[in-house]
């Protein structure tokens, strides 16, 4: 429990099992999350990103090439993204209300298996309410795409 700040060069960072503030910067290597709870910040250069069998309220992560993977119900948000050529997926429970993307990639694509109700797009950007909209999931990317999925029931 409590707040961890972890700073990596290289090399794998394994968390399990922690409630509290979560702060990951690794250049390269894989960031693993399991079984976290709380605001969740990850920065990575090369490696890939799983965070799995969590509850994060917020999410702010980054990431050049490494791809992205959060399991996670939804809080209060927001859920903010940046890759530059990372995909994002983002999984969530069968119970999930639904969420607000603001999306904008040079060459990305928003995926999804949730009902969209809205959707906008603007050259590079779009805009789409899933299941009828809630927490804001934003993403940024040149060439990454988003997956906004639910997970099988368990």
């Amino acid at each position: 429990e409590g707040e961890i700040d972890i700073q990596a060069v290289s090399g794998r960072v394994v968390l399990k099992d922690i409630s509290g503030r979560v702060k990951v910067t690794n250049v390269s290597g894989k960031i693993i999350g399991e079984r976290l709870s709380g605001p969740t910040v990850f920065e990575s250069v090369s490696g890939k990103v799983f965070l799995t069998e969590s509850h994060l309220p917020i999410v702010t992560g980054s990431s050049v090439s490494g791809d992205l993977v959060v399991q996670t119900p939804l809080g209060e948000g927001p859920y903010r993204f940046k890759t530059m050529s990372s995909d994002v997926r983002l999984v969530l429970p069968p119970e999930t209300p639904g969420c607000t993307v603001r999306f904008s990639s040079m060459s990305g694509h928003l995926k999804t298996s949730l009902p969209t109700v809205r959707r906008q797009r603007r050259r590079h950007r779009w805009y789409a309410e899933l299941q009828g909209g809630g927490p804001e999931v934003c993403f940024s990317s040149m060439s990454g795409n988003l997956s906004v999925m639910i997970s099988p029931a368990i």
